[in-house]
């Protein structure tokens, strides 16, 4: 169950804006809008709207399918939402935010949901799941192993003749390159 909600944890802000969209795709099918108790009539949805369609419909596509890119395209979407480029909601809510002589609104939707992205992207750094080095497992291409493998043949034909003092020191230095070093080492355990 922990890996599932590890594999898919970023998920849920994705449903959350969805479900914003849905709710936002229900009032303009009705038609109707309640603000502050009275009802207006004739709701339609405006490029703000379209724009928050299609950017969680690319976020929840590149997901699944261009997972490579989810979370440029998510980060994307947060901040045009953050900044009122697009609006999930079907009225416009913002706070403004003034920094002197600038003045910043922002969505609190899109807010909100950043700062529950932000938890799931720490939660997990956070959860001592970290694999312990002598644990973790590399897999290293043949192309980089076989010419490390070349170079530590080419250093223990320098090593041969040097003495197991002058072997001695090279390791002990740690000077070299790691060629080098395991050349050193292998000279050295080829001799007892």
């Amino acid at each position: 169950m922990k890996t599932f909600f590890i594999k898919y944890k970023l998920l849920i802000p994705v449903i959350i804006l969805s479900f914003l969209c849905v709710m936002t795709l229900i009032t303009f099918i009705r038609g109707t809008v309640k603000m502050d108790g009275i009802v207006y009539n004739g709701f339609i949805l405006t490029g703000k709207h379209y724009g928050a369609f299609i950017a969680v419909a690319l976020s929840l596509i590149s997901f699944f399918f261009l997972k490579q890119f989810f979370r440029y395209i998510f980060l994307l979407t947060l901040m045009l939402g953050l900044f009122g480029a697009i609006n999930f909601t079907a009225l416009e809510h913002s706070w403004a935010l003034t920094l002197g002589p600038l003045v910043v609104s922002i969505q609190p939707s899109a807010f909100l949901v950043s700062l529950l992205t932000l938890g799931l992207a720490l939660y997990h750094n956070n959860t001592g799941s970290h694999i312990s080095p002598e644990h973790a497992t590399v897999e290293v291409p043949l192309h980089i192993v076989k010419r490390h493998k070349e170079e530590v043949e080419k250093f223990k034909n320098i090593y041969v003749d040097k003495n197991t003092e002058e072997l001695t020191r090279i390791i002990i230095e740690k000077k070299y390159t790691a060629a080098a070093l395991e050349a050193a080492q292998d000279v050295l355990n080829e001799r007892q």
